[in-house]
């Protein structure tokens, strides 16, 4: 057993060390199957999303303008809180493990997503293709595009909608305002984060995630796809 780079990871190459079934020990000369770096698991209505991160960057550690937050703790935050709780009947826990700080056992293959925090202005973005074992990256500013500082709260929500993006759920922005009489103001996460009232994620925000981390396809706005979902659980506000 011996550790390597920093942060600290334990290795062990020669399967020498107990490990609990699941934790992945392989031979050296032989390449481990990747784990995805965010996995979900669904027993009716109960969620759990577990998510490996590395969380970096000029401004990952500076503190929001005002407060005694840093950037990385307001990203873990949004996450967490912003996907997790009681969400349209459905219970999520959400945990996120950032790999860049403090040692961490981790199993053979466990792949991390990026999260690079630039201290700048800019609009922050999901980029890359993507795919269940590699779901491109994540990069926030800490400063808008034109050059205001972000709030904790404004943090958070932007974190939480780019990790949406992660999970497989893309951008529904102005879904509801192109004169689609059948959806009015859809109220989600991921249509309408600044919306006055929303919390974090939807049901619906949860339910386009589920649908992608099944599937390994991510499913468009359409109203092939959401109306059901609607439909179901009555997820939808008129403006």
């Amino acid at each position: 057993m011996f550790v390597l780079h920093n942060p600290v990871f334990f290795t062990d190459p020669f399967g020498l060390y107990a490990v609990s079934k699941g934790a992945g020990i392989f031979p050296w000369n032989r390449t481990p199957t990747p784990i995805p770096p965010i996995t979900m698991t669904r027993d009716g209505d109960n969620i759990t999303i577990n998510a490996f991160v590395r969380i970096w960057g000029s401004g990952a550690d500076l503190f929001i303008p005002g407060s005694d937050v840093t950037f990385r703790q307001a990203v873990i935050n949004g996450i967490v809180n912003e996907w997790g709780g009681e969400r349209g009947g459905l219970n999520v826990s959400v945990n996120v493990v950032d790999i860049s700080q403090g040692a961490h056992w981790l199993s053979t293959g466990q792949r991390s997503l990026s999260i690079e925090i630039v201290n700048d202005a800019g609009v922050s973005n999901q980029s890359g293709l993507w795919s269940l074992v590699n779901p491109g990256r994540i990069t926030l500013y800490t400063m808008f595009y034109h050059g205001g500082n972000r709030s904790v709260a404004q943090v958070e929500r932007t974190s939480a909608h780019e990790f949406g993006h992660s999970i497989g759920v893309l951008d529904g922005i102005g879904f509801g305002y192109r004169g689609n009489t059948r959806h009015g103001d859809i109220v989600s996460l991921m249509s309408s984060m600044w919306y006055e009232g929303i919390t974090g994620a939807t049901r619906l925000d949860l339910e386009l995630a589920w649908h992608a981390q099944t599937t390994g396809r991510r499913r468009a706005w359409t109203h092939r796809t959401v109306q059901p979902i609607i439909n179901t659980h009555g997820i939808i506000r008129e403006r």
